[in-house]
Order: structure tokens, then C-alpha cells, then sequence
């Protein structure tokens, strides 16, 4: 994980104070994502986003996925990342740094940026801002669809199907 990049990238993308947006909160859930990570906790201080950051610590609350408004996923290494299906499965539109089978994962219907980067992490958080509301429904509901059809055990199953009846011809 890369939290240290995300938090950099949201104090960027607080200084756009985009027009008529309403101010945005960073809320950073899993392990050690709490007050007692003196680093974490140091940075965001640095940064002077204090006001906008929350920290909940490890959760396993199934109600705090469909709360949010966009997801973002910093990472700058993963394999499949499974947190990234499951926003996508609540419908919420998604950002990611292409790692592992992050873009595949996303097919399309998120934003991908390089690890590391900041700046290009703001950009796609303002660039998910601007975009409209109709816009964003329809991400959603694409999202919800893509990760059903390809990554429910239903989905899987059909998958598996289709490639044996290939197999067998």
C-alpha cells in the first residue's frame, strides 16, 4: 500500500477547490489506519489535511462500502485486488494505480494512474468530480454488472463452462 502517495495526492486535489464542489473527506479504513500510526498521522499533520482526513482502523463492516462516493486504491503492489471488486460490486466508481490485474479488473470503467504519482492520482479525483452525475450512475451500474457477470461465483462458474465446452471441441 501507499498511503503516504494517496494522502500527498489529496492535499493536491484540496487545492484545486474546484467550483462548486463540496469539500471533500478522505477516510482511510484497514490495518493501522488509526491514530496510534505516528506516520501516517505525522504526514497528514505536514500536509495540513488534517480536517479532512478520517481514520476508522481495521473494519469489517459490510455498511461502510456503499457510503462512499469514490474509491481509490494507491497501491504499488497487488495481485487481484480484491477491495478494488468490491467497491466496484457496491457500485461505486473507482480509482486505481495499475498494479497487478487492477485495470483488468476495472475493464474500463474506472480510472487507472501509474503508482507513485500524486499528481496523477489528483487529476483522476478531480476528473471523477467533474463528471456528471448521469455519468457517474451509469459507471456505477456498469461496474456492479462487470464484477456479477465476470467475478461471482455464478460468473465464475459460466466462465469455467464456456472454457471446457472449448476444450472439449
Amino acid at each position: 500500500k501507499d498511503h503516504a502517495t494517496l494522502l500527498r495526492a489529496f492535499k493536491v486535489y484540496l487545492d484545486y477547490k474546484i467550483q462548486g464542489s463540496p469539500q471533500a473527506h478522505l477516510l482511510l479504513v484497514g490495518k493501522d489506519m488509526d491514530l496510534h500510526n505516528c506516520e501516517l498521522n505525522n504526514l497528514i499533520s505536514e500536509l495540513g489535511i488534517s480536517d479532512y482526513v478520517s481514520l476508522t482502523g481495521e473494519s469489517k463492516s459490510p455498511e461502510l462500502m456503499p457510503c462512499l462516493d469514490i474509491f481509490v486504491l494507491s497501491s504499488i503492489g497487488e495481485g487481484l485486488p480484491n477491495v478494488l471488486g468490491e467497491a466496484m460490486s457496491c457500485g461505486i466508481p473507482c480509482i486505481s494505480t495499475n498494479v497487478g490485474d487492477a485495470a483488468k479488473l476495472l475493464n474500463g470503467l474506472g480510472i487507472v494512474v501509474e503508482p507513485s504519482n500524486p499528481k496523477a492520482l489528483a487529476e483522476a479525483m478531480k476528473d471523477f468530480t467533474q463528471t456528471s452525475k448521469e455519468k457517474m450512475d451509469i459507471i456505477s451500474v456498469a461496474s456492479r454488472k462487470h464484477i456479477i457477470d465476470n467475478y461471482s461465483p455464478e460468473g465464475v462458474v459460466r466462465q469455467y463452462t464456456s472454457l471446457y465446452n472449448q476444450l472439449l471441441e
